[in-house]
């Protein structure tokens, strides 16, 4: 009897251990599915969380480009205008210091009395120092600037 009911206990000890090690078994795959959801649903979060973050990145360096290629434009369109305005200063000044020096050497020439002209550009060179001197006066200073032709 001691015997058989060494058996039966044993027998009880291992049925409890197999179904012990059963429902061990099923917790521990319970909670690797668990585990593995959660490290999924983490790892899709993250993944969401970081293309929003590049939408956005790319978004906000899109928007300052596009802001700066418009100053880039104005500022370009201003540098054209000053250019331009500049181009029409210094062909205006050239021209004027061309009339000047022409109106200088012609008023120096008028005031040589030993100055003879010959030729037929003679009355055109009086006539351009009788000019200036209308214009600018017999000192060479006047209230008047010549046009150019």
């Amino acid at each position: 009897m001691a015997a058989e009911a060494k058996e039966k206990t044993t027998a009880l000890v291992n049925k409890m251990n197999a179904e012990t090690e059963v429902k061990y078994n099923e917790i521990m795959a319970e909670a690797n599915l668990i585990e593995t959801a959660i490290i999924a649903n983490a790892k899709a979060m993250a993944a969401k969380i970081r293309a929003e973050a590049d939408a956005y990145a790319l978004k906000t360096i899109t928007e300052a480009e596009k802001e700066n290629a418009e100053i880039v434009a104005q500022a370009i369109g201003i540098e054209g205008q000053i250019e331009q305005a500049l181009m029409k200063g210094s062909k205006k000044k050239r021209k004027h210091l061309q009339i000047m020096g022409r109106l200088e050497a012609a008023n120096s020439l008028a005031g040589n009395k030993q100055t003879v002209i010959y030729g037929e550009q003679g009355n055109n060179l009086v006539a351009n120092i009788e000019t200036f001197k209308m214009v600018f006066g017999k000192d060479g200073v006047g209230a008047k600037s010549p046009r150019p032709n």
